[in-house]
């Protein structure tokens, strides 16, 4: 994805070939002798070669998904006290990544009108946040509170991290991320 012009707030069309790719390997290695009856060696080996495409096609998948998802969703970072990073002669002031054009581009897809939508949480997040605040008046609600309000990545609807700040600042560079210091001299 180095074009000039960067669009990952489209939908992951890389999925399809990858799918359609890896399934025709499979089935080329699996029975090469139904689709090729007189070479089945020349289709165990087209499938072999179909194998790393279809690889290559998922992870730009998973690129265009991940980054859509950090949009809405801050990823969650904690550390110990004891195990923060120190330095004589730097400040360790988190993790971040480093502002450029692309970032900035990024952000103006964002926040227009058409990327407005991928901010937004969706309707069964909305519904899970009301049982919550429901759930204080209305008993019969708890449990099913308890459950929504659980932090857990098998948790659909589990609630944003108390870190603060816009999931979007963050999401636009978070394959990026690293540590950041600044220099105390």
């Amino acid at each position: 994805m180095n074009s000039p012009f960067d669009n990952r707030l489209r939908p992951a069309f890389e999925t399809v070939p990858a799918l359609a790719i890896a399934g025709t390997s499979v089935v080329l290695m699996a029975y090469p002798q139904a689709v090729s009856p007189l070479i089945p060696e020349m289709a165990w080996w087209i499938g072999l070669a179909g194998l790393p495409i279809a690889a290559w096609r998922s992870v730009q998948a998973l690129r265009v998904w991940r980054y859509r998802q950090h949009l809405k969703r801050l990823p969650k970072y904690q550390i110990q006290g004891g195990k923060i990073p120190w330095s004589r002669k730097r400040l360790f002031l988190g993790r971040g990544f480093p502002w450029g054009q692309r970032h900035v581009q990024r952000l103006v897809e964002v926040r227009s009108p058409q990327g407005q939508a991928l901010l937004e949480p969706g309707p069964f997040y909305r519904l899970a946040r009301s049982v919550e605040v429901r759930s204080e008046r209305w008993r019969i609600l708890a449990p099913i509170a308890r459950l929504t309000a659980w932090d857990s990545p098998i948790n659909p609807v589990r609630p944003l991290p108390p870190v603060g700040g816009d999931p979007a600042l963050h999401g636009i560079g978070a394959d990026e991320e690293r540590d950041v210091w600044l220099d105390l001299s």
